[in-house]
């Protein structure tokens, strides 16, 4: 259980490119450190973001470096791992999505449902994601009410950058 009164934020691997593309990045982390927002990694996020070519430059830098950056400074290393447990939910959601007729195959989708299954199990607040189309979908949040009543997990506010932009005055 979270004894923490702020508000436990995981950020889609999609977020730290729309923050790293802001006019003013750093100022956006500063902000969000100072927000009563505690940023919570998760190693597959981490990952997604080291698989970014390195030869893709921002402001003649690597762009797969000031996302890694972006990444420490807002997690501070605190990092949620894959764990068996996180695994097993996901495989759950894309059994259910299967049950149910949604047809995405599973190396289209099985990362979101991890992300998903993370902010589940260490029952992570918020996920902010502007990933609509799967992630997000109307089909795909169904399935995670489904299992996660099923297991008793609660399910974490979705919302997009937006949205979280807003919420916190970023």
């Amino acid at each position: 259980m979270n004894n923490d009164s702020r508000k436990r934020v995981l950020l889609d691997t999609n977020i730290y490119g729309i923050i790293a593309l802001n006019a003013k990045p750093e100022e956006t982390v500063e902000k969000m450190i100072k927000s009563g927002i505690s940023v919570i990694g998760f190693d597959l996020i981490r990952k997604e973001l080291r698989h970014t070519p390195n030869d893709i430059k921002l402001d003649k830098r690597s762009l797969r470096i000031k996302l890694l950056g972006l990444y420490d400074a807002l997690t501070g290393g605190n990092d949620y791992k894959t764990t068996f447990i996180v695994t097993g939910v996901a495989e759950e959601y894309y059994q259910t999505m299967l049950n149910l007729g949604v047809k995405i195959p599973k190396f289209n989708i099985f990362n979101d449902l991890l992300i998903v299954a993370c902010a589940s199990v260490n029952e992570v607040d918020v996920v902010v994601s502007d990933d609509k189309r799967t992630m997000l979908s109307d089909e795909l949040l169904t399935v995670y009410r489904i299992v996660n009543n099923i297991r008793k997990l609660r399910i974490p506010d979705f919302i997009g950058y937006d949205k979280f932009r807003r919420l916190f005055s970023l």
